[in-house]
């Protein structure tokens, strides 16, 4: 198998829309109630339309700053996500293991 990450990277390059979860959290993080609301009608009128979001519903050095982030470099909960699915599969294993012994 050969794991091409340039063009895993171009891909999700490609799909700035992965970043819309960071948006929501920078702007709850700025006591923004609605934030879910504002970048998700945002993104159905296009992407550009997110920016314009933000840029009023965050400070200026914050927007400056959300605006710099790569939908590449973006890890979101994902580090979350892959413990708790080692976790899971710990515990099968765990399970197989009983089953195989008895």
């Amino acid at each position: 198998m050969i794991i091409r990450s340039d063009r895993m990277r171009e891909e999700v390059e490609k799909h700035p829309e992965v970043l819309a979860e960071a948006y929501q959290v920078y702007l709850r993080a700025q006591g923004v109630e609605d934030a879910y609301e504002i970048v998700q009608k945002a993104l159905e009128r296009g992407w550009s339309e997110v920016a314009e979001a933000l840029k009023k519903n965050v400070p200026g050095e914050v927007y400056e700053r959300l605006r710099r982030i790569k939908a590449s470099e973006y890890i979101g909960e994902s580090i979350k996500i892959a413990r708790y699915l080692l976790e899971e599969v710990e515990k099968v294993l765990g399970d197989v293991k009983s089953m195989v012994q008895t």
